[in-house]
């Protein structure tokens, strides 16, 4: 459930969408009387009210800070509806910073809040939740600890297996790559135990094939013994911190042999995996489609609040066929989502209703995108960019 909210194309599906509405709505821009406000959306441009600018910010500070993590926490508890525990939500809630957040990051804190970890539309869950689990201001569930070293163990080794699988690498060049990164192999040290005895596993009796899935075999056994044992020590170890969810830092995050396997591996995947030239044209493409999709949607945003209400009432617009058409593709999950928040802020102020509708409207854009997998996403791109 960690990785439900990851957008198409992973972590440059999260860039195409920030980048894409950080243009759409320059979030940064610092607005005075003499300069006129760039954001292109008439209900978020600045007026020199205070506090309703001051709310403006942090709608689109909000909008342009997409991050699967936040994603993942909307779609469990809004979108799916997910009949989960608090304990269950709490423990995918890896970051305490809300993606709106304009205030400065507390040093005691900055590794908990490097990232945003909810968005403003779950602002009275998340309260309602940390309530319930007794979490103070800015602190993890203590099982968010354990849910990030899992997660953090598991994707070392596949990430890796996944390069060798596709030729990127053999087994002896990836463990010369290990190598470089660790430094000294000395006997009995974590990496002999590990690397090196996986490799001195693999039987000579089969083909490269087979010897292969033996290495990552042996290796994803070998780690995940040493570093889930040291995690759990760790978690002893930080108990008092950890059941305040006080803990700043990663359980595999010291100075340890353990720490250091693992940023070995991290480190080993992103030089020469996720640099790899056949990879970052994949993630160029990935990030093309995705910008191009939102500006195939876009029209939707450009709307007038009326106008889009009635098409959403009417489910046509007669002055709109582009935007009727478009509406018309968005899932009845996601449409239902957006007439759900609307009811909630049926009584409030008008001001403040034009600035949520316009910010419910933009969560249902992302929402559908970010939903959609990398062939789906690709299939729909390819279909809008076709030319006869």
């Amino acid at each position: 459930m960690h990785d439900i909210g990851n957008p198409p194309f992973g972590h440059f599906g999260e860039a195409a969408i920030q980048r894409w509405f950080s243009k759409l709505l320059a979030p940064d821009y610092v607005f005075t009387p003499e300069s006129p406000d760039p954001c292109k959306i008439k209900a978020l441009q600045l007026t020199g009210n205070e506090k309703q600018d001051l709310f403006r910010r942090q709608l689109k500070r909000d909008l342009c800070s997409f991050e699967g993590n936040a994603q993942g926490l909307r779609m469990a508890h809004r979108l799916l509806k997910l009949n989960l525990t608090y304990a269950q939500i709490g423990s995918i809630l890896k970051y305490t910073r809300g993606a709106y957040d304009l205030e400065p990051i507390p040093s005691e804190f900055d590794y908990l809040m490097k990232k945003p970890g909810y968005y403003w539309s779950e602002v009275d869950f998340v309260s309602e939740l940390t309530k319930k689990l007794e979490m103070d201001k800015y602190c993890r569930f203590p099982l968010t600890y354990i849910m990030e070293a899992a997660d953090d163990i598991s994707y070392c080794i596949a990430d890796l297996d996944d390069a060798a699988e596709k030729g990127i690498y053999t087994v002896e060049q990836l463990i010369e790559y290990l190598k470089a990164e660790w430094g000294e192999v000395k006997s009995g040290d974590l990496f002999e135990q590990t690397i090196l005895r996986a490799f001195n596993n693999i039987s000579d009796n089969h083909t490269r094939r087979i010897q292969q899935d033996q290495f990552f075999m042996y290796l994803r056994v070998n780690i995940t013994g040493k570093l889930a044992h040291y995690s759990a020590q760790r978690f002893i170890q930080h108990l008092p911190e950890i059941y305040h969810g006080r803990f700043n830092s990663a359980l595999l995050e010291d100075k340890s042999q353990e720490h250091r396997l693992l940023k070995a591996l991290k480190t080993v995947a992103f030089k020469h995996v996720f640099n790899h030239h056949e990879v970052e044209e994949l993630e160029l493409q990935g990030y093309r489609i995705i910008s191009g999709l939102l500006d195939v949607y876009s029209p939707l945003l450009m709307m007038d609040r009326d106008d889009f209400a009635s098409l959403v009432e009417q489910n046509y617009h007669k002055h709109f066929f582009i935007e009727t058409r478009l509406f018309h593709k968005l899932s009845n999950k996601h449409r239902l989502s957006y007439n759900e928040a609307l009811e909630k802020i049926s009584a409030t102020h008008e001001a403040d209703k034009s600035m949520l509708e316009f910010y419910y409207r933009a969560r249902l854009i992302q929402d559908y995108i970010s939903g959609m997998t990398d062939h789906y996403a690709y299939e729909e791109y390819r279909k809008f960019m076709v030319t006869n």
